[in-house]
């Protein structure tokens, strides 16, 4: 899988369930949760059953994130591990380099969990390299203008709801 820029300004979502660490990053808060659903939504066709364990990463350790990713599921049920302000909880501390253990995960993650980050801006780098070279996804979203919200709206009113609007 390759770094996803949509320059082409392409909004759509290629995850697949084999994927183990996926990048959400874009300033669309609807947008980074419509994606969330799909990835949710096709873990679930894939493993009928998951655990969901949300962090708050400006508030936790990289260190509870990566032991709660290494471990089993619940009955042993596909775990999704989500961190939102994944940019925040990426900034180095005294303690720790943070991006290279998360570098060191992505190298090898485990294949019971897909984790999951969720950040309004992305910073290049290793980590990407990690993610993608282990068959992961950086996926950044573009900024949301009048013309896509419309051209949206009217695809989306008919896909789900099978009415026209213009």
């Amino acid at each position: 899988m390759t770094l996803v820029k949509n320059s082409n300004n392409s909004f759509k979502l290629n995850y697949e369930p084999k994927m183990r660490f996926v990048v959400l990053s874009g300033k669309e808060p609807f947008l980074l949760s419509e994606y969330t659903k799909q990835i949710i939504e096709n873990l679930k066709k894939e493993f009928s059953s998951i655990d969901q364990i949300i962090f708050d990463g400006k508030n936790t350790s990289p260190i509870e994130i990566l032991d709660e990713a290494r471990t089993w599921g619940l009955l042993g049920n596909h775990k999704l591990v989500v961190v939102d302000g994944a940019d925040e909880l990426l900034k180095d501390t005294k303690e720790f380099n943070v991006r290279h253990l998360f570098e060191k995960y992505a190298s090898e993650p485990n294949q019971d969990t897909t984790m999951l980050f969720r950040s309004s801006v992305w910073r290049k780098g290793n980590l990407d390299k990690a993610i993608i070279s282990n068959g992961g996804m950086v996926f950044l979203i573009p900024n949301v203008n009048e013309n896509f919200a419309s051209a949206w709206c009217q695809k989306r009113s008919f896909s789900k709801y099978q009415i026209n609007i213009s």
